[in-house]
């Protein structure tokens, strides 16, 4: 009886010890996440995966990154060991995060998928009823995946997210807080991300410094707002530039100078100081931050746009001016010899100035550009 009650103990400290040694000799758990980033902060990334959750990466020294720079509005895959918590937003501990996308043009649209063309090769893109109906043929988008790609001829890949490429965006402000926070005109607070890939042409602003940021459109909508910063310059001045509208485009307007011609840059942000909308062949002034690229035209940000023109009856003509008649007004315009060649009393004429004009009676401005009624 002793002999059986022995091994019967020995059986019940083996079956105790077992799930011990089996413990400890599992390998660990690998989870996968994967989702929109929402916010950066300096050690962890906020996402929202497709389903709509919050998940906090805590990145950590050994979180191991591969593919682009992560920017706030890419889709992004997050390796952790299978722990989350059960906080608000859920928190993991990132052992790898990768970003994956290919950014080109759309052709061959059909009901599972398009054609992608890149600046180095060609993709066939496999993609949802929904993700097709986001796009159009010639379109410039980029497409997130899995970092997974086909090895056929061409490669194919499987779209999980697809966003248009944005068209460059300007902030301009003050800084007020290091590595970087910014204020607008408006008061805005916005946190500047920077990455290895921002260029910072005269290093980190110091506080109190004017900058004008450029990003790829996509602000977040946390307090205060983040953007993801493809260049930093420390706008120093307020600089102008006067000329003729050569052409006008969705984002910008052309314009011919005495000495070349520029680009300039519009965005929400600019201000506008005219009678109406503007044409081709107005004689305009704008103000920008004194940053001007060295490509082929230059281009500019304007931070305000004035178009400042008169139109009425010529009277009294002489070697350095005339009377404008307006229907409202009587304005004295002084004009050089050039701008006054073909002038006639009684004819109708715009006058374009810099929008100055004295306090004197009649008023008095300086023609820049006249143009005669046809």
């Amino acid at each position: 009886m002793k002999k059986m009650l022995a091994i019967l103990m020995a059986l019940l400290m083996a079956a105790l010890l077992l799930p011990a040694y089996a413990e400890e000799g599992d390998v660990a758990e690998i989870a996968e996440i994967a989702g929109t980033v929402l916010e950066i902060g300096e050690e962890s990334i906020l996402l929202e995966t497709p389903e709509g959750q919050l998940i906090e990466a805590i990145l950590t020294a050994d979180t191991i990154r591969e593919g682009k720079e992560i920017a706030v509005g890419d889709f992004i895959h997050v390796m952790y060991n299978g722990q989350m918590t059960r906080s608000y937003p859920a928190q993991v501990t990132a052992q790898h995060i990768g970003c994956y996308v290919l950014t080109g043009t759309v052709s061959d649209i059909t009901d599972e998928g398009f054609t992608l063309t890149t600046d180095e090769t060609t993709y066939i893109v496999h993609a949802t009823a929904e993700q097709l109906a986001q796009i159009t043929d010639g379109a410039e988008i980029n497409v997130y995946f899995s970092g997974v790609i086909a090895t056929s001829l061409p490669g194919q890949i499987s779209a999980e997210q697809i966003t248009a490429v944005e068209e460059e965006a300007v902030l301009t402000g003050t800084v007020v807080e290091a590595y970087i926070t910014m204020e607008t005109a408006d008061g805005q607070q916005i946190q500047v991300n920077l990455t290895s890939l921002t260029q910072l042409p005269e290093g980190i602003p110091d506080l109190g410094e004017t900058v004008r940021v450029t990003y790829n459109g996509q602000m977040t909508s946390s307090i205060p707002a983040q953007v993801t910063a493809d260049t930093v310059d420390i706008a120093v001045t307020i600089d102008e530039l006067a000329g003729e509208i050569v052409e006008i485009t969705g984002d910008g307007i052309l314009l011919q100078t005495k000495d070349m011609q520029v680009l300039v840059n519009v965005d929400e942000g600019t201000v506008y100081e005219t009678d109406g909308e503007l044409a081709v062949g107005d004689y305009i002034h704008v103000l920008y931050d004194g940053i001007m690229t060295r490509s082929l035209p230059a281009q500019v940000y304007a931070q305000k746009i004035g178009c400042y023109k008169t139109t009425g009856t010529v009277s009294e003509l002489t070697e350095s001016g005339f009377l404008l008649t307006t229907e409202t007004d009587v304005v004295q315009v002084n004009a050089d010899a050039a701008l006054l060649d073909g002038m006639e009393n009684g004819m109708t004429v715009t006058v374009y100035s810099n929008g100055a004009m004295t306090m004197s009676l009649p008023g008095q401005i300086s023609a820049e550009k006249i143009v005669k009624a046809e």
